[in-house]
């Protein structure tokens, strides 16, 4: 069983068993862990050393990435990582990576599995992280694209089974989520529409077209497409209908009130 835990979802953070954070001082020695987890088996160390240390050469690369070898091992432990002069690897034992957890459970195919799956969900790959190695920061964005996209179609394909299901909470909890992770999706702002409206909630609808109308005002200089506007405008139209068809109620009368006789000395 794994000693370690490495969120790479949303951040980064090794933390033994217990939750208690294990820090490792150096970026570049976190660019390699998470290089090593996220491209598991051997790993040329030509390739990591050009790939962290592009503008070094070729000794002082190698020089450099011994050095933050030497940084893991004082986390991870000495039989972590499996080396020899060419090569190196990370023991997949030594750590349970969130990552790893999250293509395990897409893979199982199963709603209990992708639903534990979404909540790793946290945010995007390594967020915040910056290495100031471009061949790195490529690398890096290709794997954030990467899990964002499956991260995505697996949150789209859950709020889809909690729509038909009529769990309207889950649903709207992960549509919410989902517009977090990429905010101009029209047809996720548009399935929120609907939910809230099913359940009478007319002013969240309205509010969440104005939210899906100024997000793509400022970021695309674009109004919402047709659909979107249709939407809106038949929960309108629905909503005057139900204010029409609701009972007036009398105006409340005065009660009257029997006047209080004035105590007598």
């Amino acid at each position: 069983m794994a000693g370690l835990r490495l969120t790479l979802l949303g951040g980064f953070e090794l933390t033994d068993t217990r939750g208690k954070s294990r820090p490792i001082r150096s970026k570049k020695a976190m660019a390699l862990l998470a290089y090593l987890v996220l491209s598991p088996g051997n790993q040329r160390r030509e390739r990591i050393a050009a790939l962290l240390w592009p503008d070094s050469d070729e000794a002082q690369a190698r020089h450099s990435l011994r050095q933050a070898l030497v940084s893991l091992r004082k986390v991870l432990g000495e039989t972590a990582l499996i080396t020899d002069a060419e090569n190196l690897c990370l023991d997949p034992g030594c750590i349970d990576a969130d990552t790893t957890r999250f293509n395990r459970l897409l893979g199982l195919r199963e709603a209990d599995a992708w639903s534990e799956a979404a909540t790793l969900c946290g945010g995007e790959l390594l967020e915040g992280f910056q290495s100031r190695s471009y061949p790195f920061e490529d690398w890096l964005q290709l794997q954030r694209e990467h899990y964002r996209r499956k991260a995505l179609d697996l949150l789209q394909q859950l709020l889809d089974e909690y729509i038909g299901q009529n769990q309207f909470s889950k649903a709207l909890h992960l549509g919410a989520r989902l517009l977090m992770l990429d905010p101009l999706r029209e047809d996720v702002h548009r399935q929120l529409m609907q939910l809230y409206a099913q359940q009478g909630q007319y002013n969240h609808a309205f509010r969440q077209y104005q939210l899906c109308r100024s997000l793509l005002r400022r970021e695309l200089d674009m109004e919402p497409d047709q659909n979107t506007r249709n939407l809106y405008q038949l929960l309108q139209h629905r909503r005057q209908q139900l204010s029409r068809a609701s009972p007036s109620r009398p105006p409340k009368r005065p009660k009257h009130r029997h006047p209080v006789p004035k105590p007598r000395f």
